[in-house]
Formats: structure tokens, sequence, C-alpha cells
């Protein structure tokens, strides 16, 4: 396998069309020129493949992502969704040494080399937009172990920036050793995203969060926080009664929500889905 720099990785099917091609348009926009593949989740990839294949996109193969998904059925055993959501983590061993990996309700609103720029200053091995520990552990002992090592800050797995090869699926699952059937005692079930945080708490991974890295940027991503508006070139969120009020949203990650009318700044969505209809 040749290796890459930089490149972005997206979890996706026909399912989410209409979000990937939005995503794919919002990369066209400001991450022209860099390499994107798709991590399958599964074979409904029919109308997908062929938009990629006119845009110059991929898939990533490689056997990590059914190993993943074995681990996520461990887990998992009786919820296909969550399961397959462990397979995303087999960018982990793909082809670019850096990468973002995105979820397909994602939006970049910003030029994605202003980050890759800041990332390579620091080095970190894994970085998050956005973070919740409710959404990740449970309160009790396992939770307060790792805020007294101070780790556990629980953080989105929809939108990442990685390293290559800092997991596999066999490091996890090792990591997971004293998870039995009461594990959602300690984690809350949310995919792979508890498990991803707690593999980074326990590896001990260099985490760093996105806002800190570069000038001017929320700390959140998520559109349900107020309106996101362009000034000046840039995407700021506006009417959140937030401290970082005003300040530009790297990308848009509508987690929790459905495609729907209902859904929060869907015309910031649909601008970049109109455009990939064109």
């Amino acid at each position: 396998m040749t290796t890459q720099r930089w490149g972005v990785y997206c979890l996706a099917n026909d399912l989410v069309l209409d979000w990937a091609l939005a995503l794919l348009e919002s990369l066209r926009e400001f991450a022209p020129g860099l390499p994107l593949l798709v991590v399958p989740y599964d074979e409904r990839q029919a109308a997908l493949g062929r938009r990629l294949a006119a845009a110059g996109h991929g898939y990533l193969e490689h056997p990590e992502t059914e190993a993943l998904h074995r681990l996520g059925r461990r887990f998992y055993p009786d919820d296909e969704f969550a399961a397959r959501g462990f397979r995303k983590l087999a960018a982990f061993n793909g082809p670019f040494e850096r990468f973002f990996l995105l979820d397909s309700d994602v939006l970049a609103l910003s030029p994605l080399a202003e980050l890759a720029d800041a990332v390579e200053r620091v080095s970190p091995d894994l970085v998050h937009f956005d973070t919740d520990p409710d959404q990740v552990y449970r309160p009790g002992p396992l939770r307060d172990a790792l805020a007294a090592a101070g780790r556990g800050r629980g953080f989105n797995a929809g939108l990442l920036i990685g390293r290559r090869g800092v997991l596999d699926a066999a490091r996890m699952e090792s990591a997971f050793g004293d998870l039995g059937a009461d594990w959602r005692d300690r984690l809350v079930p949310n995919a792979e995203q508890p498990f991803l945080n707690l593999y980074a708490d326990r590896a001990g991974l260099r985490l760093a969060a996105a806002h800190e890295l570069v000038p001017d940027a929320c700390s959140t991503c998520w559109p349900a926080v107020g309106r996101i508006e362009r000034e000046a070139g840039a995407w700021r969120l506006r009417g959140s009664g937030r401290w970082d009020e005003g300040w530009r949203l790297l990308f848009a990650h509508w987690a929790g929500h459905r495609l729907s009318p209902a859904m929060p700044n869907r015309e910031l969505w649909e601008s970049f889905r109109r455009r990939a209809a064109l």
C-alpha cells in the first residue's frame, strides 16, 4: 500500500447519498486536491460509487475494516447499525499518514490546509472537535479514575483528525479485556464512540482540541447551538450565547439529527447539496 501524507476518509453508503454529496461538495471548496476514500458501511454503494468515480475518489479496501466490524459485533451482537460504526476505524491503517475522518453528516466550512498545517506543528495522535463525557462514560469508578489521570474528556467520534498506525483491531480488543456483558454500566452505548475514547485514554494517545490549534475557531461544530452565518468569507456562529459567539466554525456536524426540514441550519446544508447536483 502506497502511503500519502494527508487525505480524507468518510463512512458512507447509498442510504446516506444526499449527506455524502453535500460533504463532497464542501470538500471540493475547502480541500481541493485532497484525496478522499470512502470506508464502505455495507455493500450498498452503487449510486455513491458512480459519484465517487466521477469525482476521482475511491474506496478504502483493507482487512482491518472487517476485523473492526467483528469487534463491533462482540459488543453489539443485536445492533448491526452500531457494530458497523467500528468499520470506519480502519482509517487508522489506510494509506494516509495523517487524515480527516468524517461521518457523512458533516460539512467542511473552512480550509482543511489550515488545520493540517497546525497539526503538523503539534503532532498529536488524534484531534477532536466536540466533547461531552456524558455521551461516552457513565458516572462511576472508571470515569473517576480517568479524570484523576487527566483523561476521559469524552470526544465525539464522528469528526476527527487522526494519525496512521496508532490503533488496530487487535490492540483495541486487548485494551477491552476487562469489559464483560455489563460494559453498558461503564460506557454509554453510542456505537464505536465510547470504545474509541476508552482505547485512546488507556493507550495514552496524544489528544488535542481543534479549536486550540487555530485562531478564532469555535470549540464546537454542532449546528444546534446557534445560527451559522457567512461573514467576510468565513462561516461564523451567531445567536448562541456561548463564550465563542461569533467565532469561526471549522466544520458543521449534524450528530444526532436526521436529514429533515426540522434539522438546525438546514439552509446551510442545502446550499452545498444544491451545488453538488449541478
